[in-house]
């Protein structure tokens, strides 16, 4: 993974990127919208990759699917990364208001 300072876990991940676009919108300056924004795309499209593996990888148990399982978790995978880069770019988390469990040191 990129950085110890993030979730491990993918819904902590998800929880806390949420909370960052939430807190960016609230302080609504354009650079903040436009982070925003740019932060949920990201976020949409590793929940919809990990969503998909976690689907293929519960079908492919029955079925003929497991081909779809790589190509899935890679596409999990590559989404998570660029999540976790646009965090790690974000200056501060202080602007988010509840504690987040972190893996190693804050």
């Amino acid at each position: 993974m990129t950085s110890s300072r993030l979730p491990e876990k993918p819904s902590d991940l998800f929880d806390l990127a949420n909370d960052v676009v939430d807190a960016l919108a609230e302080n609504a300056t354009f650079a903040n919208l436009k982070t925003a924004l740019e932060l949920m795309t990201k976020l949409t499209a590793a929940m919809y990759a990990y969503g998909a593996y976690l689907a293929i990888e519960d079908g492919a148990k029955h079925s003929p699917s497991r081909g779809l399982l790589k190509h899935a978790a890679q596409t999990w995978q590559r989404t998570e990364e660029e999540l976790r880069q646009w965090l790690l770019v974000l200056p501060d988390y202080s602007i988010v208001s509840r504690p987040c469990r972190m893996v190693g040191p804050a």
